[in-house]
């Protein structure tokens, strides 16, 4: 049986200090692939939870990954988000889509957000 979050007021969500995040996130459970750049070969993830603005995965197994990479959600290949990652925890990873930049692999977006680097979160 699945857990439902009951329903809150967006104005109270934030109120009592639940509401970090510009957009509310909703509990998403799906299979994800992380793509990546050079013939790095895609890795499995669960995509805990989502926004429209990112999300949070959990990525077993070993090995970081890198900063930015493309999302496949669900198994569709037709639904994709390219993410740059902006927390990591242990197996899981806070990412924020990248708006206005294709969902496809581009070359050197691994070097350029290396200088920015994802923090780590206690």
């Amino acid at each position: 049986m699945k857990h439902e979050r009951p329903t809150v007021d967006e104005e109270l969500y934030r109120t009592l200090g639940w509401g970090r995040r510009k957009n509310l996130r909703r509990h998403f459970g799906y299979p994800g692939q992380m793509h990546f750049e050079d013939g790095v070969p895609p890795r499995a993830c669960t995509i805990i939870d989502m926004s429209e603005s990112g999300a949070q995965l959990d990525v077993p197994g070993e090995g970081e990954a890198p900063d930015e990479f493309s999302l496949l959600i669900g198994g569709n290949s037709h639904v994709r988000r390219q993410c740059r990652v902006v927390w990591r925890s242990g197996s899981r990873l806070g990412v924020e889509f990248r708006v206005g930049v294709k969902a496809s692999t581009r070359s050197g977006a691994q070097g350029a957000s290396a200088s920015r680097g994802a923090r780590t979160k206690p």
